[in-house]
């Protein structure tokens, strides 16, 4: 899959929980998201690396709903996974469980 559709995608499913979350840091908002979610952050954070691309991450997730901190996440995003093809395979994977955990939530069927 296209890099910046995965990382548009990442932002999408990120976004309604980092809202929910403002303020926090990077490290506590892993915790606290739902498993699968909370699995695509996790895998995230731990291929960020130097300077622009965890000030990305944190403006992200300290102000998700401004729009300048998305696109920069995103093209962050775009970057690391652009570099890793076995990481923009995961991430798609990841993805995919989460959406479907997600829409399972919405429909009621998820343990919770």
């Amino acid at each position: 899959m296209d890099p910046v559709i995965i990382a548009a995608r990442v932002t999408s499913l990120l976004l309604p929980y980092l809202e929910k979350m403002a303020g926090k840091t990077a490290e506590k908002i892993g915790d606290q998201l739902p498993a699968t979610v909370g699995t695509v952050w996790k895998a995230i954070t731990g291929r960020f690396k130097g300077e622009s691309a965890t000030e990305a991450l944190t403006d992200f997730a300290s102000q998700a709903t401004d729009e300048d901190n998305q696109t920069a996440f995103r093209k962050q995003l775009k970057k690391v996974v652009e570099n890793d093809p076995n990481f923009l395979a995961e991430i798609e994977h990841l993805l995919t469980i989460a959406q479907q955990g997600s829409s399972a939530l919405n429909r009621g069927e998820a343990d919770l």
